[in-house]
């Protein structure tokens, strides 16, 4: 079973300074060095689902000050428990997991010179985008598809976007094959969940900050 939490959020949080203080004293210095308050706020409510995810899941023994770090700066607790967390535009999501490795990410779909990316996709992605009716969508379908399969992965940029390649619902890379699966958001944003498992249980989760 994979959970995912979801939070959307339109406008600053009027409460934002009593959820800032809900986290360890090291996570609020973090946050407060944001210069944007939009990205303050997207980081800390990213933590928050986490929280919500585990007290929901039944641990809430695991505390944010446990957090290790992997030589990728891939955030863990320990080998029972995979999380991860992904933000952008209006969207903060978090997936976790007590049975499989997971990968989220989700893109704010926005006007973007394509041709700037052209490297990071194989000829064959390169092609679908550019062929498609809606140009910008496909490019965001294949992004998306990338990072999360990057960030399950773990290795952060250490992978090359365009050694990932994508295709029938599968990313593939160095004979490791993960599954993509898009989780349904709104109609101005895409994300998508990669693991190892070919047919998971994926339960979503609306969850509201008030």
């Amino acid at each position: 079973m994979i959970h995912v939490f979801y939070y959307k959020s339109t406008a600053l949080h009027p409460r934002y300074d009593f959820y800032l203080h809900q986290l360890p004293l090291r996570y609020q210095e973090q946050i407060l060095r944001f210069r944007d308050r939009r990205d303050a706020e997207r980081s800390l409510f990213g933590k928050l689902l986490l929280l919500k995810g585990l007290h929901f899941l039944g641990l809430s023994e695991y505390k944010l000050t446990e957090l290790r770090y992997t030589n990728f700066q891939r955030p863990y607790f320990n080998e029972s428990l995979d999380f991860n967390i992904a933000h952008s535009g209006d969207y903060i999501v978090c997936a976790i997991s007590k049975t499989v490795k997971v990968g989220i990410d989700v893109e704010k779909i926005r006007p973007t010179i394509l041709h700037d990316f052209r490297t990071q996709f194989t000829t064959d992605e390169w092609s679908e985008i550019t062929t498609s009716d809606d140009t910008l969508k496909a490019f965001y379908t294949l992004w998306t598809q990338k990072e999360a399969t990057i960030k399950a992965f773990g290795e952060g940029l250490s992978i090359p976007l365009k050694k990932i390649q994508i295709a029938n619902g599968k990313a593939i890379w160095d004979d490791k094959i993960l599954y993509l699966f898009p989780l349904r958001l709104n109609q101005t944003h895409l994300s998508y969940l990669a693991t190892y498992k070919e047919n998971p249980q994926i339960e979503m989760h609306h969850t509201i900050f008030e």
